[in-house]
């Protein structure tokens, strides 16, 4: 009864109830409780809820293809799929799979999530400058290198066109037939100079 009228006085509740005097609720109340006094038991404000962050993985959690998928949103958070999948060499599928198969990744959040898990100290001005020169101190080295390449290329390409020319002159042997005879028949060449001639065609 009490617990049904919380706000009444122990001398009404003991006008309801036959036989029992105010002294006797009294007695039942400090031995059991007074219902009016108890609270409900609701949750504390001071125990802290859990934040999305707490329910992401860390890095060591993740697979080495999930750690490139994230990487590459780091690197490059507003790119599509599409640009992720041709700059880590798979499909813009298997970037999607990937990515959802990590716990708490959400796409239109892709930003802050690869910022709370991966591992990543954030570099100074210094240090992305030289990042910077160093990458364009390696572009300048293949770029070299290449022009070296092409250069050898080009210069192969010459010397099989000046032998295949010179081939082709020699094939001919009819043509070869009238050169050695009209450089015998040739009355200012000498008998040593007439050698040499045969020699170079004989070989």
């Amino acid at each position: 009864m009490a617990e049904d009228n919380p706000d009444a006085s122990i001398e009404s509740i003991a006008k309801k109830v036959p036989s029992v005097t105010p002294k006797l609720i009294e007695q039942v109340l400090e031995k059991y409780g007074d219902p009016a006094s108890s609270e409900t038991g609701s949750p504390s404000s001071d125990v802290s809820k859990p934040t999305a962050a707490d329910d992401y993985p860390t890095e060591s959690d993740l697979s080495e293809s999930q750690r490139k998928v994230l990487h590459a949103i780091y690197q490059n958070p507003e790119a599509s799929q599409r640009e992720l999948a041709e700059d880590i060499g798979v499909s813009a599928a298997t970037v999607s799979n990937r990515a959802n198969s990590i716990r708490g990744f959400d796409w239109s959040d892709r930003k802050a999530f690869v910022e709370a898990v991966l591992d990543i100290e954030t570099a100074s001005p210094e240090q992305n400058a030289k990042s910077m020169f160093d990458r364009n101190s390696e572009n300048s080295l293949v770029f070299h290198e290449l022009e070296e390449r092409v250069s050898a290329l080009e210069e192969q390409r010459e010397n099989r066109n000046g032998q295949q020319e010179q081939e082709t002159t020699f094939s001919d042997t009819e043509l070869v037939h009238k050169m050695v005879h009209a450089c015998i028949q040739y009355e200012e060449i000498s008998d040593d100079e007439e050698r040499r001639i045969l020699a170079l065609f004989i070989e």
